[in-house]
């Protein structure tokens, strides 16, 4: 350290790039910590949401936290119609400023994902997705849109107010494989929006990894009860397979 006149010591450049690494390096600890601790609470408060409305879907159910930002409760045996289903709890990444960041920014937000296989293969197939949100996004880029119709939504639907941090205006795209698919899936775009004006996504698909998913963001815990939307699912289920 480099000393000026009258014995004042000037700290040097790599003192200076030490003490701001150190001070980063705390800052970091300490957004991870609370990010976390964050995400932890928003997961068990999502699970405590859904813990009385579960046995509509199974009997038996197994809980898996992966990492700080996700939740996997898997039904093996599930019931009618399903055969078997995962629930899925998506936190932000709160924990990693910058993933954090660069996800809200693009439309990533908590998201309640139900996916699984029926026990019938559904008749219909479509695919209706937000190009607001990341997991809608992400379904469209994995959909060849020249193999299908393209559906006019019948009702617009707002987002605003409801939805915990869902953008205000939500486009979709919505596309089925037949004059059936239309007719269903503007009723369950419909439902879908009264009770969770984020709706990510709504997949019907007969050979895809997973027969039918079901993503929104997280709804409004205060105001929508876990049942109503466990039994808007096992509707959407039901007259899949009709």
């Amino acid at each position: 350290m480099p000393a000026l006149a009258g014995g004042i010591a000037m700290p040097n450049l790599s003192d200076i790039l030490l003490y701001a690494l150190g001070a980063l390096a705390v800052v970091g600890a300490a957004w991870f910590a609370l990010g976390s601790s964050w995400n932890l609470r928003r997961g068990n408060e999502v699970l405590r949401w859904l813990r009385q409305s579960l046995p509509a879907l199974g009997e038996r159910t197994t809980l898996q936290w992966l990492g700080t930002s996700a939740v996997k409760l898997t039904i093996a045996q599930a019931k009618d119609p399903f055969k078997d289903l995962e629930v899925v709890i998506v936190m932000e990444p709160r924990d990693v400023p910058l993933l954090w960041l660069y996800g809200h920014l693009n439309g990533r937000r908590d998201t309640l994902i139900f996916r699984g296989h029926l026990r019938q293969p559904p008749r219909p197939e479509i695919e209706l997705a937000s190009t607001r949100l990341w997991t809608g996004r992400e379904a469209l880029g994995e959909v060849d849109r020249k193999a299908w119709l393209p559906v006019t939504l019948r009702q617009a639907q707002d987002a605003g107010g409801a939805d915990a941090g869902a953008p205000s205006t939500q486009p979709y795209v919505a596309m089925s494989n037949g004059a059936q698919g239309q007719d269903l899936l503007n009723e369950w775009f419909a439902r879908s929006t009264r009770l969770a004006p984020g709706l990510a996504r709504i997949s019907v698909r007969r050979g895809a990894q997973y027969q039918l998913q079901w993503h929104s963001s997280i709804p409004d815990l205060k105001s929508v009860s876990s049942s109503e939307i466990i039994h808007l699912v096992r509707q959407i289920g039901r007259q899949a397979s009709q």
